[in-house]
């Protein structure tokens, strides 16, 4: 399981059914997780990969 690491960024406690946004730049190649930390989310599929090529 993924972890989270310190200064990386996040989005705010939200609803089911809403959406919110968040805008970060990368500053390297390379694949980069993201998932939900909200209890038994992760596990339920909530998280992806995100794949920066330069």
């Amino acid at each position: 399981m993924a972890a989270d690491t310190a200064g990386t960024p996040e989005v705010p406690e939200i609803s089911m059914m809403q959406t919110e946004s968040l805008t970060y730049t990368f500053t390297g190649a390379g694949p980069f997780a993201f998932a939900c930390h909200a209890p038994g989310h992760y596990e339920a599929g909530m998280r992806g990969m995100i794949v920066v090529v330069r």
